[in-house]
């Protein structure tokens, strides 16, 4: 009886597995662990990624063993090891510290003879002078709540944002970059103020104003277009465009297209009156916008301007004498 006690090794039991591990064999051959199975000293466990590995050992306590792991069981482990009487022993606490102190004052002595080794001994850590890993066996702690009383805290805040302008998309504009990418607009045409027909001595205008109804992400192409009773090449001809209110003014192409910027302001559209030597009731003259080259800029619009068979000092008319 006495000798199976000398013989006999600590085991581990386990008592939780999820995933596979083995025992590795001096030879480099495995064994498949499985519930219930004994781990002896100086076995080498080995689990696979994503396994859950626990041990029980012979004093009660549970022993996890890390998933991708290779871990030799020895003694330690199992709280088998012996224990030297002497790390238990009381000491004076005090004395190794006063030594220390008269070494110091007197420069005599051997300091290394007075202070403690450290843990790792003189191999540092080499030659069995400590162990390879420090296990821990519970950290219990207990941690006071923390409350935040928000009962007289507000928060206020106001968003302004530019009318027509959809803030839900990061991207900003090409042309206009305080603007999101997405935001859409429609086109906008001013009417224009009645004129009468030109003498000979004057040339009347009719003249619109064009824009955007709020600032876009890009600069818009619009195809602009006439209508109305008076007839072009008859009644009026000679459509022009300016971008700086009326300084100067540029023929508006034969595609009939004019750029509106994507700030939103306005483009002046005019058309120059003839006088065809008829005696007739006013005539209307309707500028519209048929497409645009932005898919969010929507058209519809239009202007109405008319002509008048003689001209009334109630008239409010842009006229330029001809030389």
């Amino acid at each position: 009886m006495a000798a199976n006690q000398v013989t006999a090794q600590a085991r581990g039991v386990v008592v939780i597995l999820q995933g596979n591990a083995w025992i590795l064999n001096a030879d480099g051959s495995r064994r498949v662990l499985r519930l219930g199975d004994e781990v002896q000293e100086g076995q080498v466990v080995v689990t696979d990624n994503g396994t859950r590995l626990e041990l029980a050992l012979p004093n009660g306590q549970p022993l996890a063993v890390a998933s991708g792991r290779e871990l030799l069981i020895d003694a330690n482990l199992l709280g088998s090891a012996p224990t030297d009487p002497t790390e238990a022993a009381l000491k004076d606490l005090n004395s190794g510290a006063e030594a220390v102190a008269r070494a110091l004052a007197t420069g005599d002595g051997d300091l290394s003879a007075e202070l403690e080794a450290t843990a790792a001994g003189l191999g540092g850590g080499e030659g069995g002078d400590s162990h390879g890993f420090v296990r821990l066996l519970r950290i219990s702690e207990s941690l006071n709540s923390l409350g935040i009383d928000r009962a007289n805290q507000s928060l206020q805040e106001e968003l302004i944002f530019p009318r027509g302008v959809d803030n839900s998309s990061d991207a900003i504009g090409t042309d206009n970059p305080g603007v999101d990418a997405d935001t859409t607009a429609s086109v906008v045409i001013s009417d224009a103020t009645d004129v009468a027909e030109a003498d000979g001595n004057f040339l009347q205008y009719s003249v619109y104003s064009v824009s955007l109804s709020n600032p876009v992400a890009a600069n818009t192409t619009v195809t602009l277009s006439l209508g109305g009773g008076a007839t072009s090449g008859v009644d009026y001809n000679n459509l022009q465009f300016s971008t700086d209110n009326g300084t100067t003014w540029t023929a508006v192409p034969a595609s009939n297209q004019i750029t509106l910027p994507a700030t939103g302001s306005a483009v002046q559209v005019r058309v120059a009156v003839i006088d065809d030597a008829l005696t007739e009731s006013s005539e209307s003259v309707i500028l519209g916008a048929g497409s645009s080259s932005n898919p969010l800029v929507s058209t519809g619009d239009t202007g109405t301007g008319s002509i008048l068979e003689t001209p009334t000092q109630s008239m409010k008319t842009e006229s330029r004498h001809l030389p």
